[in-house]
């Protein structure tokens, strides 16, 4: 089982580590918003599974995009949808999308999906759903509170804010899964390129 992991690391900071990871567990890390907080989750790894925890990675990560853009759909009902992030998971979810509906990249989507877990971008979400709209969260929330308007935004506006779980099961598309697998990132070292999501064990940059 994957556990999940809140990173409060800036671009080019130098990165001590994942905090609170298991012993013999790795790290992914998801871009996010490309700002501020990044979100992540840890896996079992023992030398010779590297990998498989890479795969397992992919895997959840492409299962749960999967699940977030069929809920999003559905929730649509042929509307327009946007998608905040800059992560490994927001570009699941528009890959996952493509076809039946519609990506917005201005105001009054029907959908907002948040796949950064950011509390500036939760504010983002509400502002560009339209009236009767809905905030899907697709992200852990990478602070354990955020400051929401709840007359103006959620009231006022009859907004709705619920979710999608995190999704341990093998996705039905293969094409995400090795899609996330290639543009998988290795933090662990001086430096890191810019990715939508890496992989972190030990002492490394998350990169700027």
């Amino acid at each position: 089982m994957s556990v999940r992991l809140l990173l409060d690391t800036e671009p080019g900071e130098d990165y001590p580590g994942p905090t609170g990871l298991p012993p013999g567990h790795v790290c992914f890390l998801d871009w996010g918003s490309g700002e501020g907080a990044r979100w992540g989750r840890g896996y079992p790894e023992r030398d010779a599974e590297r990998r498989a925890a890479e795969r397992r990675a992919a895997q959840e990560w492409a299962a749960t995009a999967e699940a977030a853009a069929a809920q999003a759909a559905s929730l649509a009902g042929g509307g327009p949808i946007a998608v905040l992030g800059m992560g490994a998971l927001a570009a699941l979810v528009r890959m996952a999308l493509e076809g039946p509906a519609t990506i917005l990249a201005a105001d009054q989507a029907v959908v907002v999906v948040d796949t950064t877990g950011s509390a500036a971008c939760l504010d983002r979400a509400l502002r560009r759903a339209a009236p009767r709209g809905i905030v899907l969260l697709a992200a852990p929330p990478t602070k354990p509170e955020a400051d929401v308007r709840t007359y103006d935004d959620l009231h006022r506006r009859s907004l709705t804010v619920t979710a999608v779980r995190w999704t341990e099961k093998p996705p039905r598309s293969r094409q995400l899964t090795d899609w996330a697998l290639r543009h998988l990132a290795d933090a662990d070292g001086p430096r890191t390129v810019a990715a939508p999501w890496h992989r972190i064990a030990g002492v490394g940059r998350v990169g700027a």
